[in-house]
C-alpha cells in the first residue's frame, strides 16, 4: 500500500469526456492508503484458492472478477488478517490517478506508464513493470480496468455539482471500472473516463486494487 495525502482536486471533465464525465467539480479527498500495484494472481489464489484469470502468470493482476467477487475476497482478506481493506471509491481512483493535478491529460507517455492496444500485444502484463506515477502507484492506466466501490450514477456529477437534484433517478445496478485495460485505445485510457459493468460482470479486461483508511 502507498500512502496518499488528502487534498482537494477537480474530479471529472468537461472538455475532452463523454456526458457522464460532467460537469467536472471540485471534491476534497481525505487521506488513505493505496494498493501500489492491482491485485495480483497469486494474491488473490491465497485468498481464494482458484485463480479465474485468463492470462496465467503469478505477478499477472486477476483478471475475470466481477465487482461481486472482489467484494468476496475482500470479506475473506479482511477476516484473516483483521484488517479493513476495501475498494477505493471512484474519486479516490481518480485522485490517485491525477496525483491530485487538476487535469485529465496524461502528461507521461503513455506506454511508459500503462499497457494499452498499443504495447501490450493484446494480453495483461505483470504488475509493477512500467514506471509509477508521482505517487508511487503503479498501472492506474492500462493492464486491467479496476473495480471501484461506486455504484455507477450516468448523473452523479451533476448530482454533486448541484445542477440537478439528488432525489432524480437514474439506474444503480451496474458498478465503476477505472483505468482502461490491455485493449483500450486511447480515448479511454484518459483519467476521467467512467466505465462501469453489471455486478457479476466477467472479463479478462476487469480487475481491482485495494484501498484503506488511515486510521
Amino acid at each position: 500500500m502507498v500512502y496518499i495525502p488528502g487534498g482537494e482536486f477537480i474530479l471529472g471533465c468537461d472538455s475532452l469526456g463523454d456526458t457522464d464525465e460532467s460537469p467536472a467539480h471540485s471534491v476534497t479527498i481525505k487521506p488513505f492508503l493505496i494498493g501500489k500495484y492491482e491485485v495480483t494472481q497469486e494474491e488473490w489464489v491465497l485468498i481464494m484458492k482458484k485463480n479465474p484469470s485468463e492470462f496465467k502468470g503469478a505477478k499477472r493482476p486477476v483478471e475475470c472478477v466481477s465487482w461481486n467477487d472482489a467484494q468476496l475476497f475482500i470479506t475473506r482478506l479482511n477476516d484473516l488478517t483483521g484488517e479493513k481493506y476495501r475498494l477505493p471509491t471512484e474519486a479516490e481512483w481518480e485522485y490517485v490517478a491525477k496525483c491530485g493535478y487538476d487535469s485529465s491529460a496524461i502528461t507521461d507517455s503513455l506506454s511508459s506508464i500503462g499497457w494499452w492496444i498499443d504495447n501490450s500485444n493484446e494480453r495483461t502484463h505483470g504488475v509493477g513493470l512500467l514506471r509509477p506515477n508521482k505517487f508511487g502507484a503503479y498501472d492506474m492506466i492500462g493492464n486491467v480496468h479496476e473495480w471501484c466501490a461506486d455504484l455507477y450514477d450516468s448523473l452523479a456529477y451533476a448530482k454533486a455539482a448541484g445542477v440537478i437534484p439528488n432525489d432524480i433517478a437514474s439506474h444503480k445496478d451496474e458498478a465503476v471500472a477505472r483505468g482502461g485495460n490491455w485493449i483500450s485505445k486511447k480515448h479511454f485510457t484518459r483519467i476521467s473516463n467512467r466505465n462501469h459493468a453489471p455486478l457479476d460482470y466477467r472479463n479478462p479486461t476487469v480487475g481491482f486494487r485495494l484501498a484503506m483508511d488511515v486510521e
